[in-house]
């Protein structure tokens, strides 16, 4: 036996009545905040990027094949973009991420010379520098890049103030060490 239903002429006015009532009370919610407009990367996959090349030192060309292999089309233009404007968002948080280094006690530094490709107003063959602060708080530990042109001997004058002192004065004792060492041996 087949059951059916039927709409009447007089249930057609009710149901117009139904719908309309409804359309008025529903409303849409605005889209939420995108942490990058414009782009498909949720701040997962930003974070997860972002991870993948400082902490897990893995560049963006291995990552993209990476997702290659996923069947995953994300060029490293794309997530190199993703990376530029993940620090320009993060830029009011530098002075505070100095600031806990600082406050820490302890202070590591490094400078690696990076040769970057393409870079205006250089040539090529011209050597940059990345330094990395490395504060070492109880619980937690913060790290900051500074991408400088300029020799590394100038960088910890014009990043960590309080930093600078500590780091020529390490550097004077390691140096005073290295000659009363020698002058033992010689």
């Amino acid at each position: 036996m087949k059951s059916s239903s039927e709409i009447l002429p007089d249930d057609i006015d009710e149901l117009k009545n139904m719908v309309l009532n409804w359309q008025e009370n529903i409303s849409i919610a605005s889209m939420p905040k995108l942490f990058l407009p414009k782009s498909i990367a949720a701040p997962s996959l930003v974070a997860f990027t972002v991870t993948s090349k400082y902490i897990d030192h893995l560049p963006l060309y291995r990552q993209e094949a990476m997702w290659e292999r996923y069947g995953i089309k994300l060029p490293r233009n794309t997530t190199c973009g993703w990376l530029m404007k993940a620090y320009e968002k993060m830029l009011p948080l530098l002075p505070l991420l100095k600031a806990d280094i600082i406050a820490s006690g302890y202070i590591q530094a490094d400078e690696t010379p990076v040769q970057v490709m393409r870079e205006p107003r250089r040539r090529n063959q011209q050597k940059s520098y990345m330094w990395i602060y490395r504060g070492n708080a109880p619980n937690r530990t913060a790290v900051y890049y500074e991408y400088q042109e300029t020799e590394p001997q100038n960088i910890p004058r014009n990043s960590l103030v309080v930093f600078k002192v500590i780091y020529k004065q390490t550097a004077m004792e390691v140096m005073i060490g290295w000659i009363k060492c020698k002058a033992l041996f010689t």
